[in-house]
């Protein structure tokens, strides 16, 4: 069933209007990917029109229902819709401690919406603080994909993987042109990629597409997705100046909260935006969980005044 703010979706809305986002989680993290969707839909604009889809090989009806439950937050007009896969498509995919097999469907997206020619792919550890119809509309000046580039401290750890020369990007914020990419050989692109890393490294699917893509990626700015490395003192991009990251920090357009500096997670430290996380986790049906926020600050509210910690960082340069 696909749910709208209005009710289902009129037919004759022209497709080409609809902006279509793809998100991959697991029970694991179905919170979490509430949590995202609650932050796109509270943000999206009365002109929006979302078009949602939940890629899942696990997820009950019960799930889909919460998921679409969020529906009402919107503004615009959304469908939140659920695009169930056969998850024994990707066992040829190496396994990952604390990474969900999920994180390899964004590879195989060309083939999971043969109808779409254009889509956006979220993450779900992050969250959106605009509408995505800027984003949606982006020129990518005839590459098969946009993304956001990766500091110079993690480039050079991909570039001693042996991967092909070109800017490296996160994949977890993706403008995709999937009619691009389904002309290209992709399959045996893949296979390649994982027979070369897996001697050395374990071939994720961020190194694989990384490698598949090189050269064929639009650098996006900053601000569609700010990650943590960020928040380094040493850290230095080849493609932003100091300029747009400062402007990245004050008004962010998606943070994305890589490594292990997650708001749900007892770390070191605490993220800036953590108290963003449980106030969008509030408007779900998962708002009973909001307990963690309180024993965070009660257990490790100190560690946010710490010198050069993540937190501090943060505000020094977000202010």
């Amino acid at each position: 069933m696909l749910i709208t703010r209005n009710g289902l979706m009129n037919s004759t809305t022209p497709p080409a209007e609809l902006i279509h986002v793809a998100l991959s989680t697991d029970r694991n993290y179905l919170q979490h990917a509430g949590v995202m969707i609650a932050s796109i839909l509270c943000n999206a604009t009365d002109s929006d029109q979302l078009m949602i889809h939940v890629i899942h090989t696990d997820l009950s009806d019960a799930d889909i229902d919460q998921l679409q439950s969020l529906a009402h937050l919107c503004k615009g007009q959304v469908e939140i819709a659920s695009r169930k896969i056969d998850g024994a498509a990707f066992d040829v995919f190496p396994s990952l401690p604390r990474v969900s097999i999920a994180t390899y469907y964004r590879l195989m997206l060309h083939d999971i919406f043969p109808e779409c020619s254009r889509l956006i792919y979220l993450d779900v550890d992050l969250l959106v603080f605009t509408s995505l119809s800027a984003l949606w509309q982006t020129d990518i000046q005839g590459n098969v994909l946009g993304a956001v580039e990766m500091d110079e401290q993690i480039s050079a750890e991909y570039d001693g993987y042996g991967l092909a020369s070109g800017v490296r990007f996160n994949a977890g914020v993706m403008l995709l042109d999937l009619a691009a990419m389904r002309g290209l050989p992709l399959s045996k692109a893949y296979d390649d990629t994982m027979a070369m890393l897996t001697p050395t490294t374990v071939a994720d699917d961020q190194k694989i597409l990384n490698h598949v893509f090189a050269g064929k990626v639009h650098i996006l700015p900053y601000r569609w997705n700010q990650d943590t490395t960020v928040y380094r003192e040493d850290v230095r991009f080849t493609q932003y100046d100091a300029a747009e990251i400062a402007d990245a920090i004050k008004h962010p357009a998606v943070v994305h909260f890589t490594g292990r500096r997650k708001p749900w997670m007892l770390e070191k430290d605490r993220h800036v935006h953590a108290q963003d996380y449980w106030q969008y986790l509030a408007r779900t049906p998962w708002r009973h969980r909001g307990w963690m926020q309180y024993v965070k600050r009660i257990f490790f509210s100190s560690l946010k005044k710490t010198p050069g910690s993540t937190y501090h960082n943060q505000q020094s340069q977000g202010q």
